[in-house]
């Protein structure tokens, strides 16, 4: 049976003034980060497969779970519509 996963970017930092896109993680939200990849381990929940939105902080969040999957990133999942 297959699984999907959908998780949403770590707390990002407001600070500075840089766009949405480039907005990077907190010290916060890379803890979350490295917490819930702890957990992913812990259930078994390897992906084989992952797409990850370009935006910066989506980046992140994906390198800090300290996963070994393949990936692929889009900059069409930034904003991107429902459908």
């Amino acid at each position: 049976m297959k699984t999907l996963v959908l998780m949403r970017h770590a707390k990002s930092n407001w600070s500075g003034d840089l766009s949405d896109f480039d907005r990077p993680l907190s010290e916060r939200g890379v803890k979350s980060a490295r917490a819930l990849g702890k957990w992913l381990r812990e259930n078994d929940l390897f992906p084989d497969f992952a797409l990850v939105s370009a935006a910066k902080r989506t980046v992140e969040t994906f390198d800090e779970l300290k996963i070994n999957c393949p990936f692929e990133k889009k900059k069409k999942l930034y904003l991107a519509p429902l459908e």
